[in-house]
């Protein structure tokens, strides 16, 4: 296993809201030599076994600390979701590293420019282990390694941490093991009956633009207002939700098939997490309402060092939306707060 870093040159600072001080910030794409298996608690059936590269994109202040995060995306996205629109206020990656934070964003297996075997090859138990082989990986340039993930991500980080034991922190954003809206229920399980008739087994959560923008983003009036992306050019918030339902992405449907088992598994294992967590969610989220994510925290009460925090007005789409900011700069306070 390798992880190949090239320095392409750094990004600029958005001028959108004022930083005491920002670092300057390194852009540099990352590749992993990884396995496809499964040696995580959940296991899967069908899955597959041969190599894959997983790409990504390393996003730092410079020079680099000696933490890193690595964040998973949910069903639907790719690492563009922690970079949306480079440079602008809706890139959570960049803005983060302007506070001293260095994150590495992969597109996960069947995502993006990552391998994209047959989607049966995949589930949650292999993306767990491909994301514990990546921070095995990181682990020979920072000396501590964090692991967020976002909705389906999210459920993905969970088995890596009580799978492993092998992250400093982990940070879970808008999911939960327990409380999925009907509409969500309904979209997976389209999404499960489009993997019996597709050939490569991909599938969509939502199976329209409308559907997912409604999952996403909470069901948008046709303009929302003004969000000022970067610091000369206001884009309409709409735009930014039809660019985000654009470049949706297919999901393997491994993942669909694995996800059931997980529930009844995370909900037993969580708490063996011992490390510290982050659970965060919107009180506007169209996937997992309230009170989904206050019954998910109660899995973490033996929990030492546990925070759980819901952000009013939030999607579940939480890094795109008007409270990204709110959601960005709490976990940059919390990861600071643990030595990131």
């Amino acid at each position: 296993m390798r992880l190949l870093v090239r320095l392409v040159g750094a990004v600029s600072a958005s001028l959108w809201f004022a930083v005491a001080a920002q670092a300057a910030v390194s852009v540099t794409p990352v590749s992993f030599a990884v396995r496809i298996q499964n040696t995580s608690l959940v296991p899967c059936l069908g899955a597959g076994s041969g190599p894959a590269t997983i790409a990504g994109t390393l996003v730092a202040p410079d020079p680099l600390p000696q933490g890193v995060t690595l964040y998973l995306h949910g069903l639907g996205f790719g690492k563009w979701f922690w970079h949306f629109y480079p440079g602008s206020a809706l890139d959570f990656a960049t803005r983060l590293a302007e506070q001293g934070h260095a994150s590495v964003i992969i597109d996960r297996l069947g995502y993006g420019d990552s391998d994209r075997p047959d989607g049966n090859q995949s589930c949650i138990g292999v993306q767990a282990d491909i994301a514990h082989q990546i921070v095995g990986q990181l682990r020979g340039q920072f000396s501590k390694v964090a692991l967020a993930g976002h909705s389906a991500g999210g459920a993905v980080a969970q088995v890596e941490a009580y799978s492993y034991h092998d992250v400093d922190a982990l940070i879970v954003a808008s999911y939960a093991d327990q409380g999925a809206s009907p509409d969500a229920l309904a979209a997976f399980l389209q999404g499960g009956g489009e993997c019996l008739t597709s050939t490569r087994h991909y599938g969509h959560f939502g199976q329209t633009a409308a559907d997912f923008a409604h999952l996403m983003f909470n069901n948008p009036r046709p303009i929302i207002g003004k969000l000022p992306l970067v610091d000369s050019e206001p884009t309409a918030y709409q735009n930014v939700i039809a660019d985000a339902t654009q470049m949706r992405e297919l999901d393997p449907c491994g993942d669909y098939n694995s996800i059931a088992l997980e529930i009844v598994l995370s909900q037993l294992l969580l708490s063996q997490i011992q490390k510290p967590v982050l659970l965060v969610c919107g009180d506007k989220d169209a996937v997992f309402p309230p009170p989904a994510c206050d019954l998910q925290a109660l899995h973490f009460q033996t929990n030492p060092d546990f925070t759980h925090t819901t952000i009013a007005g939030a999607g579940h789409a939480i890094t795109l939306g008007f409270t990204a900011a709110a959601f960005r700069d709490g976990v940059s306070s919390w990861l600071t707060d643990r030595g990131f």
